[in-house]
């Protein structure tokens, strides 16, 4: 029977049998034992003493390693939801600036790409006409969203330097801030489906009806392009929220 020796050196521990038998797996834990072994990047938040490797290259981090790099990701919002919050400001900001320069007729200050951008919407929802009308008979609703918009946008903007930071605050602020565009966007086209007349607030509804699309001098397509652009304050900001709540809840349960 092959003879078992334990050899115990500081930082490390050396299991071996007899002379025959494969070469023994080493695990050290001391930086100074691992010195000149290349280490697998430390990205995972934890000591450099419990990041383990070894000599074989088959190796497999071990589940400390795992857990703490899940651990660090999860405090802070992927990538994409910063993007969709800088594009989305963007966005917010040139819609509240081309609507409430309409209505406090302030729209000298509007950018002639942006009046003739927004008024090409206008064409497919009335509520954003060129001419104002569509504002100014929307109830006040108009008006009231594009100012709350403002708040939105500081939202955002807070997001942004809170994700930059690598900051989790940025996760609640993200949720809160989507939860809000995906609550106006819902009511926004609440109003639409219960106007007097909805086909006179979005005459691109009337592309619904048989045969709309393959009429002659149809604008159908054209209008649906324009109008789809609504659903992306509605799909995005869905997923944000259950993308930050899911990082939130695994951030606790930890």
């Amino acid at each position: 029977m092959a003879s078992r020796s334990t050899k115990k050196r500081a930082g490390s521990v050396t299991l071996s049998e007899d002379a025959s038998a494969p070469p023994p797996l080493r695990i050290e834990t001391s930086p100074q034992a691992l010195s000149n072994v290349p280490l697998i990047p430390n990205k995972s938040g934890l000591p450099s003493s419990e990041v383990f490797t070894s000599y074989r290259p088959n190796y497999t981090p071990t589940n400390e390693y795992f857990v703490g790099k899940f651990a660090a990701e999860n405090r802070v919002a992927p990538d994409w939801v910063w993007w969709w919050m800088l594009i989305a400001s963007i966005v917010v900001a040139i819609d509240s600036l081309y609507v409430l320069g309409i209505y406090y007729k302030a729209t000298e200050f509007i950018p002639s790409a942006i009046k003739s951008t927004w008024a090409m919407y206008g064409e497919t929802d009335k509520q954003y006409a060129a001419d104002g009308k569509g504002i100014t008979a929307s109830n006040g609703w108009m008006p009231t969203q594009s100012q709350f918009n403002v708040l939105e946008i500081l939202g955002q903007l807070v997001f942004l330097r809170l994700h930059m930071a690598r900051s989790s605050a940025a996760l609640s602020v993200a949720m809160m801030v989507s939860v809000a565009t995906l609550w106006k966007t819902l009511i926004y086209m609440a109003i639409i489906a219960n106007a007097n007349d909805p086909y006179l607030l979005m005459p691109s509804l009337k592309c619904f009806k048989p045969g709309a699309f393959s009429a002659p001098g149809s604008t159908c397509i054209a209008d649906a392009v324009k109008f789809s652009f609504n659903f992306w304050w509605i799909i995005v900001p869905f997923f944000v929220i259950v993308t930050c709540h899911n990082r939130i809840v695994a951030s606790l349960s930890k």
